[in-house]
């Protein structure tokens, strides 16, 4: 679990590292080549981090945002991206 550490929980790169260093300890106790107290657990949930739960703008907060915008060539730039 220390060497899993080092990426965030529930993100891919970690999932991916879990997998390929579970297998790899796994194979390693298979052969002979690490003690089984290397092997790791047959159980251990990944804990993942709650999902934020975002909403989108509706059509008026976006035509609202885009009146608040100061007036300028430089802000109708901005407006036109938006």
């Amino acid at each position: 679990m220390a060497c899993l550490a080092q990426w965030e929980q529930g993100s891919r790169m970690r999932q991916t590292s879990r997998q390929k260093l579970y297998g790899f300890l796994n194979w390693a106790v298979q052969r002979g080549h690490l003690k089984p107290i290397y092997a790791p657990p047959a159980t251990l949930p990944e804990v993942l981090q709650p999902k934020r739960i975002g909403y989108p703008l509706s059509d008026a907060q976006i035509l609202q945002v885009l009146d608040n915008l100061p007036e300028g060539e430089a802000h109708d730039r901005w407006r036109f991206a938006i």
